[in-house]
């Protein structure tokens, strides 16, 4: 996880982008997927996903 949280902040556009504003980034050899944001040259984390669960689940959470 900790090798995606640093590629995700190397390079914070590779994430493809997702629902309601926000970009995703599967973790590699994991069921999870990062979802975040940019704003102003910043990468807000806005949940740990699990790829398994209905897309979008999350945005009454956060």
């Amino acid at each position: 996880m900790s090798a995606a949280l640093d590629r995700l902040e190397a390079f914070p556009e590779s994430g493809t982008r997702y629902l309601a504003g926000t970009r995703r980034m599967v973790v590699p050899n994991t069921t999870y997927a990062i979802i975040y944001s940019i704003k102003a040259n910043d990468v807000v984390v806005r949940n740990i996903a699990h790829t398994s669960r209905k897309p979008g689940y999350w945005l009454e959470r956060s």
